[in-house]
């Protein structure tokens, strides 16, 4: 079986047959059983991360229905996090659907978390090793890696350590804090996790050039969409504008990507914006 990351969406018609694409290798879930095809993702337009499930629970459901991935050549993945680990692990090692472990972990805790996060960010110390398994704060995002941080996994399991505790990791960067109506309260360099944006405020911005993070606690809060409300292409103009490579169409090679909660760096690639720039820009949309 060929596992593959990607750093950029491909289009489910694009799928080789006897394939899976998880977590946004190919946007929402799509299924064609005549082909062998399938894709468990929540990143769809359209999708509100509280109408949807997380990839590894999609996948674990799937598994438990009857799928079969003896036929399975290809798994394509488009992040290094606890719900693509998981999900990968799951179609390479399908009798895990059947470990009751595994069903809590992911129908307790990391569907409520991956699928709503910061609303669902976790407070269970018995659940911390979650962080471990997400691709470092500057960490080069490539198969490798994630096949590493699946075998951590899979030792996990087979040392019942699943929910032993680990220390959240801290990464230096810049943690800008929002309020509601998109006003800057503070802009402060430091060691900070993602949970730092939303244990003291409802809106931040975790900032380094080779990772931006930009997290909402809720649109109840804002009456905002990041992916429907236009705010990726406004990072998308901004990045051309700085020089960033572009395609034939004219087009960001590596656009900015994310959800309706959570949105992040162009992929593949670091920003070309400084801090105050996205700041000015994120702050500028939530104003409109």
């Amino acid at each position: 079986m060929n596992v593959e990351l990607l750093h950029n969406p491909i289009l489910f018609s694009q799928l080789p047959k006897n394939t899976i694409a998880l977590d946004g290798a190919v946007r929402g879930t799509h299924l064609d059983f005549s082909t062998n095809r399938w894709s468990f993702d929540h990143h769809a337009e359209g999708q509100y991360s509280i109408s949807t499930r997380s990839s590894a629970m999609q996948v674990l459901l799937a598994l438990r229905a009857g799928l079969d991935i003896k036929k399975i050549e290809n798994v394509f993945v488009s992040s290094i996090d606890a719900d693509s680990v998981t999900a990968t692990a799951l179609v390479m090692s399908p009798a895990l659907a059947q470990d009751e472990d595994i069903v809590r972990y992911i129908t307790m805790y990391l569907d409520t978390v991956d699928c709503l996060g910061p609303c669902g960010a976790l407070r269970n110390l018995n659940m911390s090793f979650f962080y471990s398994l997400k691709a470092g704060f500057k960490e080069p995002l490539t198969t490798r890696l994630l096949l590493e941080k699946v075998e951590k996994f899979l030792s996990l399991i087979k040392r019942s350590e699943l929910f032993n505790f680990t220390n959240e990791e801290k990464n230096k960067c810049i943690l800008v804090s929002i309020d509601n109506n998109g006003n800057v309260i503070g802009m402060n360099p430091g060691y900070f996790s993602f949970n730092d944006i939303y244990a003291r405020r409802n809106i931040g911005i975790l900032y380094s050039p080779e990772k931006v993070t930009i997290g909402i606690k809720s649109n109840f809060v804002t009456n905002k969409n990041m992916l429907e409300d236009g705010l990726f292409e406004e990072f998308n103009q901004a990045e051309i504008e700085k020089g960033a490579p572009i395609n034939e169409e004219g087009d960001l090679i590596d656009k900015w990507g994310g959800k309706d909660l959570v949105g992040g760096s162009p992929f593949g690639a670091s920003t070309l914006l400084s801090v105050e720039e996205v700041t000015e820009i994120f702050c500028n949309w939530l104003k409109k």
